[in-house]
């Protein structure tokens, strides 16, 4: 707890709105994590089959992907070292006549 509280006296400031913004507690130093290529691309190819057999899904899919990229929060992994999240599509129900699709992102996912 006290050191919980250290961090917020070293680390928060407040916005322009009056919010508190404080910085995420990483481990220091950082876990090493391991190259998961070939577990992530066993995961893709099952995500690609999941695709091919829907185009709704499919184009959702590619959507939201696309989106996210342009927003900045993914880029393309070029030279390692680099680990891989893998992610699958999941539609949410927003009534009986539409669905919205989000994607779920493994982060825990083991190296």
């Amino acid at each position: 707890e006290e050191r919980c509280e250290q961090h917020f006296v070293d680390t928060h400031r407040r916005n322009e709105e009056g919010r508190y913004i404080v910085s995420l507690p990483f481990k220091n130093p950082a876990p090493k994590l391991h190259v998961n290529t070939n577990k992530v691309i066993s995961r893709l190819h099952s995500l690609e089959t999941k695709l091919s057999k829907n185009d709704k899904l499919s184009e959702d899919y590619h959507t939201f992907m696309n989106d996210y990229a342009d927003l900045g929060h993914m880029s393309v992994a070029t030279a390692p070292p680099r680990y891989l999240i893998p992610h699958h599509p999941v539609y949410k129900t927003v009534s009986e006549s539409k669905s919205k699709l989000r994607v779920v992102f493994d982060a825990s996912f083991r190296t």
